[in-house]
């Protein structure tokens, strides 16, 4: 018998039966194996305690964006005026821009 072969987070979210919906998959495997914890439910009581422990400090509006941080619907952008931000692909145009073109 043939021993298998342990899979890879990304892995086991392109086999996932409902994948999640990450617009950007160029994420470190810690970043999505992070988000693949905080989206599996149900969750045990103590970690659901720990959870609530986690955003029952913040504001409202730091709790929102933590949350949806947390389960990779948003990411943090890079900020442009940052001295380490790499400009070289700055005037490309996304693919999927709504914006009108001339």
């Amino acid at each position: 018998m043939r021993a298998a072969k342990k899979k890879t987070t990304r892995q086991l979210y392109q086999t996932a039966k409902r994948p999640l919906l990450l617009v950007n998959l160029k994420i470190s495997e810690s970043r999505l194996k992070s988000i693949i914890d905080a989206r599996r439910q149900p969750k045990p009581f103590d970690e659901e305690s720990k959870v609530a422990e986690k955003y029952a400090s913040m504001s409202v509006e730091d709790r929102a964006f933590a949350i949806l941080y947390d389960l990779g619907l948003i990411e943090n952008n890079v900020d442009p005026r940052d001295p380490n931000y790499d400009h070289s692909s700055d005037d490309e145009i996304c693919e999927h821009s709504n914006t009108p073109r001339d």
